[in-house]
């Protein structure tokens, strides 16, 4: 408000402030940032239209003001794989998709050539699964099969279903993309959530 009103204005006239925040919500995301033993943040979205039901930016604004809600960047790694999947599952034309739930990926021990050098992606539990569906590879997050399938869609497929669903920071022009290499707020992640 203070940016928006500057100097006495804001503090000589009356303000009535309208807002989608959620009070109840908004308490309990307090609290639960609060408990957290590290630094955390917090943001609810009303799905249908996208409204601010809750959002936390840190432990405490008194003594680290930074908001980590919407001002910092971090990569989001796995978290990233489902716009991999839903650039995917939907045909950039209108028409109909390249890929179902039941097509078929490569989660096998794979080397990519990258102008950092070679790269050999693992899964986190450094277990390969070999050909697997769209579906497994979705909710077993396998790294080797997320970066298959941008490798087969083209990582200017996955930047752009990045932008449509609102991800509006630098996206890498890599492989890496599909293991959430780029960075971005988590105000912009839950709000691409919230497509989904």
């Amino acid at each position: 408000l203070e940016e928006r009103h500057p100097g006495e204005r804001l503090m000589s006239r009356g303000v009535t402030v309208h807002t989608t925040l959620d009070p109840w919500l908004q308490e309990a995301a307090r609290k639960a940032v609060r408990k957290a033993k590290h630094q955390a943040a917090l943001v609810a979205l009303d799905p249908a239209d996208g409204s601010v039901r809750a959002l936390v930016g840190g432990k405490d604004y008194a003594t680290a003001p930074f908001d980590r809600a919407t001002r910092a960047r971090r990569q989001p790694g796995s978290a990233f794989k489902p716009v991999v999947y839903a650039a995917a599952l939907t045909a950039p034309d209108g028409g109909t998709p390249a890929f179902t739930a039941a097509s078929l990926l490569d989660d096998s021990k794979r080397t990519w050539d990258t102008p950092q050098g070679p790269w050999t992606p693992r899964n986190y539990d450094g277990v390969w699964h070999g050909t697997v569906s769209v579906r497994a590879a979705l909710a077993g997050s396998y790294n080797a099969a997320a970066v298959d399938l941008a490798a087969q869609l083209g990582v200017a497929r996955v930047s752009a279903m990045a932008r449509r669903l609102g991800l509006s920071g630098a996206l890498r022009p890599e492989l890496g993309l599909a293991l959430g290499a780029s960075e971005t707020t988590l105000l912009e992640l839950v709000g691409a959530y919230a497509a989904f």
